[in-house]
């Protein structure tokens, strides 16, 4: 793909092949062999001494996951290069940033925090009070009259509010974990006028 594109005029039209190629500005090889030594290094720098604003891959932040070096180094190095005038030195990063033409942003999934169906109901009590009176849950919903108090029920009301409490956390596995008793899940948990954020 690479000698097409080269005798082909470096052109994004000679390296689209379908969408399958991209254009880099290093040898793709050293960007592979990147260590995850490297990488922290990387967001370590442009965190610190590049004026990068990394609190997007702090934990709860909504770049946060995938927790790993790869992607938390393209976030804080793709902002880097941004913001000092996408030229090529400002993705060398040592030979482990690339340039690339399609947009690496991911679009993670939409998913909730429910209470697990075997939890002990004294547990799921706990984390109706706690997530309650951390004060940003709205825990009215739950109450008699709320749209979302029936059912009654210690597992539908602790899901609300851990769900309620996941989503102002940072949707992060840490703030659905409630000592084990809460679960994402992919699948809306919505009922009748009760409307799961």
């Amino acid at each position: 793909m690479n000698d097409y594109y080269k005798t082909h005029g470096s052109t994004e039209e000679a390296c689209s092949f379908s969408g399958t190629g991209q254009i880099v500005s290093v040898d793709p090889s050293y960007a592979a062999s990147a260590t995850d030594t490297q990488l922290q290094g990387n967001i370590d720098w442009a965190c610190n001494e590049g004026q990068v604003d990394c609190a997007k891959i702090n934990p709860g932040g909504v770049c946060y996951e995938p927790n790993t070096p790869t992607s938390h180094a393209s976030f804080v190095m793709n902002d880097y290069y941004r913001s000092h005038g996408s030229t090529e030195e400002a993705c060398d990063f040592n030979h482990t940033g690339q340039i690339i033409s399609g947009d690496p942003s991911y679009r993670r999934s939409k998913t909730w925090c429910v209470a697990n169906s075997s939890a002990a109901p004294n547990q799921l009590q706990a984390n109706i009070d706690y997530a309650c009176s951390e004060g940003k849950v709205d825990c009215a919903k739950i109450n008699p009259g709320g749209v979302c108090f029936d059912p009654d029920t210690v597992l539908s009301h602790a899901s609300f509010v851990m769900n309620d409490f996941y989503q102002n956390h940072g949707s992060t596995e840490e703030s659905c974990n409630f000592s084990g008793t809460g679960q994402v899940v992919t699948a809306d948990p919505s009922y009748g006028s009760c409307v799961y954020t």
